[in-house]
């Protein structure tokens, strides 16, 4: 990705099969094990709700409802 395409996409944001649908932020824990410099042992650390992807959703306010 160039320059030009890396500003474009940060300055627009994700997007979802050529902007049709919407991108709705998930997140999730994030689980990892840390230990302390000179320790011989390790401790599990959650890091609660960090944005994770994406998820392409139907904009029910802009198309209306859809029935499968």
């Amino acid at each position: 990705m160039g320059d030009s395409q890396l500003s474009r996409y940060l300055s627009d944001g994700p997007g979802c099969v050529h902007d049709l649908l919407r991108c709705v932020q998930m997140f999730k824990d994030v689980h990892f094990s840390r230990r302390k410099i000179g320790s011989h042992s390790w401790h599990p650390y959650t890091v609660p709700n960090v944005p994770s992807s994406c998820e392409c959703m139907w904009p029910v306010d802009k198309y209306g409802h859809q029935e499968l």
